[in-house]
């Protein structure tokens, strides 16, 4: 068994006004807390084992060159230019997020794609679909894609 991590509590208590009818009538209730973790094995709310603790995933945000396409159909787009290719090898999920340029309406509309466990959810807004390809030396997105310019695209990447 590892070192015990404890968690300790300070609670303040404030005055508070529990009969609206009577203004003087107040109350000592609980306001504020603070809650403080320790090794140890002794701590007012509980304790747990070190080995216990997990790491929280990093986010790394990329942002990419604008996609202006000029037929619908798949593409492959080259962007190791614009990413670490060591932080997409470790990544475990990722997104991408772009705003689609609706020129003949006037309106443009922030989508976005997620993808999770290799799979990809698609047909939204004017990407249809998107995968994230790495070789050793170059990092590609495929998209499948309705015709129109991609304005901003972000590649956000979870890793550890």
């Amino acid at each position: 068994m590892g070192a015990m991590i404890a968690i300790d509590e300070v609670i303040e208590n404030g005055n508070f006004n529990t009969n609206p009818n009577n203004n003087t009538s107040l109350e000592s209730l609980p306001a504020y807390s603070a809650k403080s973790a320790k090794i140890g094995n002794a701590g007012s709310i509980g304790t747990f084992n070190y080995s216990q603790l997990k790491r929280l995933p990093k986010i790394k945000i990329y942002q990419l060159p604008d996609f202006d396409f000029t037929q619908s159909g798949g593409y492959v787009k080259d962007i190791s230019a614009s990413v670490d290719i060591n932080i997409v090898k470790r990544a475990f999920d990722w997104d991408l997020v772009w705003i689609d340029d609706f020129t003949v309406s006037q309106t443009k509309v922030i989508r976005n794609m997620k993808q999770h466990n290799g799979s990809t959810l698609g047909d939204i807004g004017l990407i249809i679909d998107a995968k994230l390809l790495y070789t050793p030396t170059a990092v590609q997105i495929q998209l499948n894609i309705s015709s129109a310019p991609i304005i901003a695209p972000k590649l956000i990447l979870h890793y550890l």
